[in-house]
């Protein structure tokens, strides 16, 4: 470092400040440190005062603003001086620091990662220890967003630099090296898929096989959580090219796609099935088979199926072992077949259904992939639409929604029932012609040996009456008006020239099924056999469908959460109490957002003690979102830390630290929990929205038409309201009851009314009270339908109706920001501006980040406007008007203010850009739209507008 320098700022990872001495520089406030670090990273360039006073004090007047920085200015030069250099410069209007007296890590580094030299990309590697003023941060909005850009730019040359520096290791075989890069690449960047393959090579190059398919996994899940996309071709070819090297096979195409060779029954003990019964509804007892291990994949049962026999067979072995090898696979004999009970009453479609259901519950199941072959097919679908909460993946092979009755011709009838007088007539016994008829139709290209194992399996897999009632049950599926409800994520697939169920059959099952994926196979055989090309196929698709992720959700689509008992990391274990009633409060006051699914305290509380893998809570709970979080008590003092996690795609939605003084722990405990959900409840719904803003069109339903409907609201235009109002209607159709979507409906009226983008503000008004009358008709315990039905109220000018509604959407969720609000724009509207203020001070804090927050705003702006606090009036108005999107009432408050000011010139330049927006804007215009309801505040308002020059009409 040259001797001239007197400070060294480091914020690469941090924010410190150093002397020349390397004494560690205490500044007075964030602020200073925040001036210091602009100016500095301005690489002495001069910056003027009025730019730096919005920076950092964007939400004070123009004149407190520049208080502010003079008072920071003296501050932080006397801090510099004190070690020993007057490295700040003031001169008139511009502020600088010395360039060279100062040393900053963050421009060092993007001149190294310039220069392109190794070495110094070594360099830049090391200085690059985390993200720009990691940690540190302004609640003011204009140094927010330079913190955001420069941190973004940052870590973009970090990327490079690594992306450019791993080339080097690799091209001089130095896998350690590499690695350490590799990974440090991936941290930075998750979706850099180069970096994966670099790193899938390296640990197959070490011998480390299960390292490189983890590395494959991880690859593949944050391509789909972040883009949505599958890996590339090269990343999948080099995928199949280690699988197939882990599993011992030469680099024949089929091999490197579908594993290796068939595991036989004797060559892995962990394949060994073990076989057990359950009895279903009307007391017909049911077969069934447990293999495996791992997530639970079930196989519905299809005709032609002996537990024991398929186990060995080379007809089905390969299949089944394959799928045991992943999961814990559970397939079972349908009733009237195979090891379960042949003498029954009912065979028919429904009995099939329910022997599923049966099967499921004895083998203790309770989310699980469901696989459907054949006829199999149909009863998956059938209980995949009784349980749509239960089926986490459904697949579905040689399928079809019409039984032969259902779909065929009158010649394609009479086959099929010259096929039953067959099976009456010939089934089980020793008929060389019959075995060759059926036989020819289910597996025409099989060998020899898979011939003879179905032969067999025809003679010992049922009676001749039961296989020719089966068959007719078959014949009269029709699940077609099933389809276009199903919810589970979708695959099917099917041979081209298929005999028993026709290729027709399985591509109107993928065409009809919401967003399902349909694979087409080459080949004639109705069984997929071992030696066919469509095997390794199929194997590899349905692998791959079964790698993607869960996304939870509640029976009626909405969002499902569940908090996980908070952990006491105190000294004094005695302190749980304290952790455990942060969390029963948490879960008391969650459950009262409608739109939210929170898991009972029982289930949640089981838990306790233990640190369990979010996706493992996930998936035991059915849940989509985990908040967990700890409490640390010390003294007098109190810690909370908080993070909610998405559990299908593994990441944070939200997370925050809560210091405290520990006063009276009740009150202590109902602020935290009124803090935490009050934050939590706007992320959840951010985090829906982009949801299902990402979710396939063809696969959507009432909740996904919903959100995306919110999406559009938010908009704040014409246009959006309209396509807002047409997804609102969509998911109506397909759900009447769900209270939310009226909700939704009668604030986009709201907003069409209160931007002046209604065509008719009366219909506006009757359709939203219709529309939010509705909601609490259908759930009268939904805060938000309450909290709509009053701001709709106040929209109508029934201030008198509106604040009861409001008042008990609090008392169902006193963290409801929009309620607070609603409460305190009633109180202004009608004359008591000063109780008002209390309201929505609540609702600013509660939801920083709120859509609303130009509203909640400009009727602060109102409420001091009343008070005749002008100086007040003008400066929210001023922060409401730096939100996004038009709304005239925030700038007309704000000329009403500068007209009672007598300021001119700022009147009339604020009524130039009103007007830009709004032409022919007017006193009669601000009577016929503003909600205002007492007559001395109209009076005031228009006052101030007709002093600024605003015309009457």
């Amino acid at each position: 470092m040259a001797s001239t320098t007197k400070l060294t700022i480091t914020v690469l990872g941090g924010a410190e400040v150093r002397s020349g001495t390397q004494q560690v520089l205490t500044l007075p406030t964030r602020k200073a440190k925040a001036l210091l670090v602009y100016l500095a990273m301005a690489a002495g360039e001069p910056q003027a005062r009025g730019k730096l006073a919005a920076l950092l004090w964007d939400r004070s007047a123009e004149e407190q603003a520049r208080a502010s920085l003079r008072q920071t200015l003296s501050a932080l030069r006397k801090a510099l001086l004190a070690v020993g250099g007057d490295i700040l410069k003031v001169e008139g209007e511009s502020i600088s620091l010395e360039p060279g007296r100062i040393q900053i890590d963050a421009l060092e580094f993007a001149r190294l990662v310039g220069s392109g030299d190794p070495e110094n990309l070594e360099q830049a590697a090391a200085l690059y220890k985390g993200d720009f003023l990691a940690g540190f941060g302004l609640r003011e909005e204009p140094f927010e967003e330079w913190l955001m850009t420069e941190r973004a730019r940052l870590h973009e040359l970090a990327v490079q630099a690594l992306t450019r520096l791993l080339q080097h290791p690799v091209a001089a075989d130095a896998p350690e090296r590499a690695i350490v890069l590799a990974q440090r690449l991936l941290a930075l960047d998750p979706l850099q898929e180069s970096a994966h393959r670099t790193l899938m090579r390296l640990y197959a190059g070490q011998g480390r096989g299960e390292a490189a398919l983890k590395q494959y996994e991880s690859c593949v899940r944050v391509l789909q959580r972040e883009l949505g996309v599958a890996p590339a071709p090269e990343t999948e070819a080099l995928y199949r090219e280690i699988t197939a090297q882990r599993a011992g096979a030469t680099a024949t195409p089929a091999l490197a796609v579908g594993q290796s060779k068939p595991i036989r029954a004797d060559e892995d003990s962990s394949l060994k099935q073990q076989i057990h019964f359950c009895t279903a509804a009307d007391g017909v007892r049911i077969a069934y088979a447990t293999t495996g291990s791992g997530s639970p994949l079930v196989k519905a049962a299809n005709w032609l199926s002996h537990l024991e026999h398929d186990w060995r067979s080379p007809v089905w072995r390969h299949l089944l072992h394959e799928l045991a090898r992943d999961h814990r696979l559970v397939r079972y004999d349908q009733r009237g077949n195979g090891l379960s009970d042949w003498d029954v009453a009912d065979i028919s479609f429904e009995a099939f259904v329910r022997d599923l259901e049966s099967v499921v519950d004895a083998a203790g199941l309770d989310r699980f992939a469901l696989l459907g072959i054949s006829q199999g097919c149909a009863v998956s679908i059938a209980y995949a639409l009784r349980h749509p909460q239960r089926v986490t993946h459904l697949i579905l092979y040689g399928g079809y929604a019409r039984g032969w009755r259902k779909r065929g011709s009158q010649s394609e009838i009479e086959r099929g029932e010259a096929l039953l007088t067959l099976m009456r007539q010939g089934w089980g016994q020793e008929n060389p012609a019959f075995r060759q008829l059926f036989t020819s139709l289910f597996i025409p290209e099989g060998t020899a040996e898979q011939i003879q194992w179905f032969n067999d399996l025809q003679r010992m897999t049922a009676s001749p009456e039961n296989a020719a009632r089966i068959r007719r049950a078959f014949g009269e599926i029709d699940v077609r008006t099933l389809l276009p409800r199903v919810q589970a994520p979708t695959l099917v697939l099917h041979a081209r020239h298929d005999a028993i169920a026709p290729f027709e059959q399985g591509r109107e099952l993928g065409m009809s099924i919401p967003g399902a994926r349909f694979i087409a196979l080459e080949g004639r055989n109705h069984l997929l056999l071992e030696h066919e090309p469509a095997w390794p196929r199929f194997l590899d698709e349905v692998r791959r469908f079964l790698r993607e992720p869960v996304i939870h959700s509640s029976e009626s689509g909405k969002p499902t959460l569940a908090v996980l008992p908070f952990r006491n990391i105190s000294d004094d274990v005695g302190q749980d109490y304290f952790a455990d009633g942060v969390t029963e409060d948490l879960i008391t006051a969650l459950s009262s957002i409608r739109w939210l699914v929170v898991i009972a305290r029982n289930s949640s509380f089981t838990y306790k003690n233990q640190s369990p893998d979010i996706r493992d809570v996930a998936n035991d709970l059915g849940v989509r979102y985990v908040l967990q979080g700890s409490v640390r008590k010390a003294g007098t003092r109190v810690r909370i830390t908080a993070q909610l996690l998405d559990s299908s795609t593994s990441t944070t939605v939200w997370a925050n630290r809560y210091d405290r003084d520990l006063r009276d722990i009740f009150a202590l405990q109902d602020e935290l929990t009124e803090t935490i959900v009050g934050a939590i409840e706007p992320e959840l719904a951010s985090a829906e929205r982009q949801r299902a803003r990402s979710k396939h069109p063809n696969n959507l339903d009432a909740w996904d038409f919903y959100q995306r409907g919110l999406a559009q609201l938010y908009q704040y235009t014409r246009e959006s309201l309209i396509e807002a109002q047409r997804l609102f209607g969509r998911a109506i159709e397909l759900d009447p009851n769900l209270s939310p979507a009226f909700s939704a409906s009668a604030e986009a009226y709201y907003i069409g009314l209160v931007y002046g983008l209604a065509d008719s503000p009366e219909e506006n008004r009757a359709k939203a009270l219709a529309a939010a009358r509705r909601a609490v008709e259908l759930d009268s315990s939904d805060a938000a339908a309450h909290c709509t039905l009053g701001r709709v109220y106040y929209l109508r000018r029934e201030h008198e109706l509106a604040i009861p509604e409001l008042e008990i959407a609090l008392e169902l969720n006193p963290s409801f920001a929009w309620a607070h609000y609603g409460i305190g724009a009633a109180l202004v509207f009608t004359g008591r501006a000063r109780e008002a203020i209390v309201y929505l001070q609540h609702a600013i804090r509660l939801s920083p980040r709120d859509p609303y927050m130009g509203s909640f705003l400009v009727r602060m702006a109102d409420a001091y406007l009343f008070m005749h606090d002008y100086e007040q009036a003008i400066d929210w108005a001023r922060r409401a008007l730096r939100q996004p999107h038009f709304q005239w009432s925030r700038h007309a408050v704000l000329i009403s203010a500068l007209g009672h000011l007598g300021r001119s010139d700022q009147a009339r330049r604020a009524c130039e850009e009103l007007l830009q927006q709004r032409p022919g804007f007017s006193l009669a215009f601000v009577r016929k739209y503003h909600l205002i309801s007492d007559p001395g505040d109209m009076a005031h308002y228009l006052e101030g507008l007709r002093k600024a020059g605003i015309a009457e009409n």
